[in-house]
Parts: C-alpha cells; sequence; structure tokens
C-alpha cells in the first residue's frame, strides 16, 4: 500500500496541536504568564520548529523505516530502550488526561450523574478503533474534521469579540515581568512541541521537498488561533478570574446567545474539543503500541492497542478520583521536565548519528536484524501500519 501524502500529515497535526493546549494550557498561561501570553504562546510555537528541524532530518535520513526498527543501532541497545520507554510512558500520560479532562468535562456540565467508567469507555473505545485500524484510517478522520474544526471556530471568535472589555488592553503592553514571562515561555514550549515527535510518523508518509516550511505554517495556524482564544478569555475575565477557571473558554461562551436559531455556542465549542481530543488520542494510542510490537516482536500492533487502552482507562478512572490532583499535574515542574525530554529526543538521535556517519548513508548498520525476533518492517509500504 502507498504512503499517504504529506498533506494528510499536516491535517493530522492541525488537529493534533490544537487539541491538548485549548484544554490544558489556557488556564495555568494565565496564572504564569498573567498579561504575557500573547508573547509566550508565539515564542514557545516558533521554538518547537528547532526541535521539529532535528526530528525531520533524522526521519529523512531513514526514510521509510520507523524509529523503532533503526534506534538501537544509533545510540544501542539500552539507550535505546529507555527512550523507547520513555516515549511511550508520555504517549500514555498524555491519552489518560486527555481521557480524564473529555470524561470530567462532560460529566461535570452536560452529563451530570453519569458513571465515568461510561464516558471514559465510550472516548476510548472511539480512540482505540481508530488507532487499530492504522494511521491511514487516522488520516481519513482527520481530514473528515479538518475543516468543520476550523470553519466551526470562526463563530465563536466573531460573537466573542463583542464582549471583550478592550480596556484592559493597555495591560498587555503595561505589565512585565522577566520570570513571568520565562515561567509561562518555558510552560508554553512544553504543550505546542509535539511537533517534534514527527519522526514517528514521517515513515508513512510521502516525502515532502520542504517539509520545514509547511511545517512553520502549521504551526503558524497554531500559535494564531491559541493566542486569539487566550486573549478573547483575557479581555472578558481578566488574569485572576481566568486562572482560577478549569475550562475558561467553555464558561466564556457558555452563555453567549446567537440569535433565535442557536440559543449558545458552547455545542460549538464541545464539537471541537471531542473532535480534536478524538484525534490526538488515537495518533497517541497508535505510536504506543507501535512501540510495544517491537518489544514484543509481533507481526502487527493490532491485538496490543486494546490492552494499552484498558492500561489508559484504568489510569484516567484514577485520575478522575482526584480532580484537584489531575488539575496540578500539567503545572508540576516535573511534568514539565519530563516532557521536555521526551521533545529532546530526536535531536539526541540526530547529533548521535551525525557524529557517527549515519545521517549521509541514510541507515543504520544491522537495524533491521536486531529488532523484535529479527522481523524488518516497511512501513512506508503498508500505511495501516
Amino acid at each position: 500500500m502507498k504512503p499517504l501524502k504529506f498533506v494528510h500529515l499536516w491535517r493530522i497535526y492541525a488537529l493534533h496541536l490544537i487539541a491538548a493546549p485549548i484544554v490544558f494550557m489556557l488556564s495555568p498561561m494565565y496564572a504564569l504568564g498573567g498579561y504575557l501570553g500573547w508573547i509566550a504562546i508565539p515564542i514557545g510555537g516558533f521554538a518547537s520548529l528547532a526541535f521539529a528541524f532535528c526530528s525531520i532530518r533524522i526521519a529523512q535520513a531513514f526514510k521509510g523505516r520507523e524509529w523503532t526498527e533503526y534506534g538501537r543501532s544509533v545510540v544501542g541497545r539500552w539507550p535505546h530502550f529507555f527512550f523507547s520507554a520513555l516515549l511511550l510512558l508520555y504517549c500514555l500520560t498524555i491519552a489518560t488526561l486527555c481521557a480524564t479532562a473529555y470524561s470530567d468535562l462532560f460529566i461535570s456540565v452536560y452529563l451530570e450523574g453519569t458513571p465515568t467508567p461510561v464516558m471514559l469507555g465510550c472516548f476510548l473505545l472511539c480512540a482505540a478503533l481508530a488507532a487499530r485500524s492504522g494511521i491511514r484510517s487516522i488520516a481519513l478522520l482527520s481530514d473528515g474534521f479538518f475543516l468543520s474544526v476550523f470553519a466551526t471556530m470562526l463563530p465563536v471568535l466573531f460573537v466573542l469579540l463583542f464582549k471583550m472589555k478592550y480596556s484592559m488592553i493597555v495591560a498587555l503592553f503595561t505589565h512585565w515581568s522577566a520570570s513571568k514571562l520565562a515561567a509561562s515561555t518555558f510552560f508554553a514550549i512544553s504543550w505546542l512541541n509535539d511537533l517534534s515527535l514527527i519522526f514517528l510518523l514521517a515513515p508513512y508518509f510521502e516525502v515532502d521537498r520542504k517539509p520545514l516550511r509547511k511545517l512553520a505554517s502549521l504551526q503558524t495556524l497554531i500559535v494564531a488561533v491559541l493566542v486569539a482564544y487566550w486573549l478573547s478569555c483575557l479581555l472578558l475575565f481578566g488574569p485572576r478570574l481566568a486562572a482560577n477557571m478549569s475550562y475558561p473558554l467553555l464558561e466564556a461562551v457558555r452563555f453567549i446567545s446567537f440569535g433565535e436559531v442557536l440559543e449558545n455556542l458552547d455545542p460549538l465549542l464541545i464539537g471541537i474539543w471531542s473532535a480534536t481530543l478524538l484525534i490526538k488520542t488515537a495518533v497517541l494510542l497508535f505510536i504506543a503500541s507501535r512501540i510495544v510490537k517491537r518489544w514484543a516482536g509481533t507481526r502487527s500492533h493490532r491485538p496490543l492497542t486494546f490492552a494499552l487502552t484498558a492500561f489508559v482507562f484504568a489510569c484516567a478512572y484514577q485520575f478522575s478520583r482526584f480532580p484537584a490532583e489531575f488539575e496540578k499535574l500539567p503545572m508540576m515542574p516535573s511534568f514539565q521536565i519530563f516532557a521536555w525530554l521526551v521533545f529532546l529526543t530526536p535531536t539526541i538521535y540526530w547529533t548521535v548519528a551525525k557524529l557517527r556517519g549515519l545521517l549521509g548513508t541514510g541507515h543504520a548498520e544491522g537495524s533491521g536484524t536486531r529488532g523484535g525476533r529479527g522481523e524488518k518492517s516497511g512501513p512506508s509500504r503498508n500505511a495501516d501500519g
């Protein structure tokens, strides 16, 4: 089966990158940066392109081959196992956070009294089915959601324009703090840097001549959307009130009427969150299952998908029992350092491969024979994984 076009990868990451920041990043940004988010978010977004550069270069050097296949021949057996475990833990952790936030949002606002396992099970089942079907199914799903998601954002922003307190704009240029800017930028990069993991999905897509330019356009779109939503909530609530809201954007649109046809806009926002969180969780489960597949030496990742989903379900259910600790987790310095270590992984591999002269050869010696039970894989020939 032929590899997918690069535009499919662009659309997947457009939804993948917008999902978590809208849910997890806005409220902490007000607490950490106050009025400086309009600077921290663009810096964080475009700083991630430096990590994406290394990710693209390592993917181009070993094009058509999975990282789990050639990685151990670049850095060695045990370092590669460590980084594989780190990426696996990251994928399962973020998938757990997405599932927990989704169930918490619906149960607390719309479906009060619904058992948490039911909501978690419905969401994770949909994500698991998409991940089990392969990257082609996820790409087609993102194609279907892409236009509707970004078209839905326009009426939400349009209505919010008439509710903002524009007298607060002057505070964007008068409230300066180097410590707040540094803290908010560090936090923003940890949530906008998933672009650095593009080397994990690159083997399933065609090689583009100018991938970094297209990824820069993608990140520009994401940054523009996030700054627009961040600014709208800031000019509605102020930084102190917004920092104490779990979902400030939802509170901003819940009680805004939009004529007689649509009394409020929160169904549109819920649609955005549902689609983007579903795509992000499916991508994370797919990557995790491919890593475990290599460890187990199986021919397909599909039997492992539901096992990993069950693990995420158990962790998400435990998170839902302690909502206060769950809200604090994304802001913990240890969590941010963990995320940074994950994002530095392609940079480490690219640096080692360049020092060992592997980038020019385009292959790593023995990578196909030392993997799980000596299997050889060709992901570029099978876009379904």
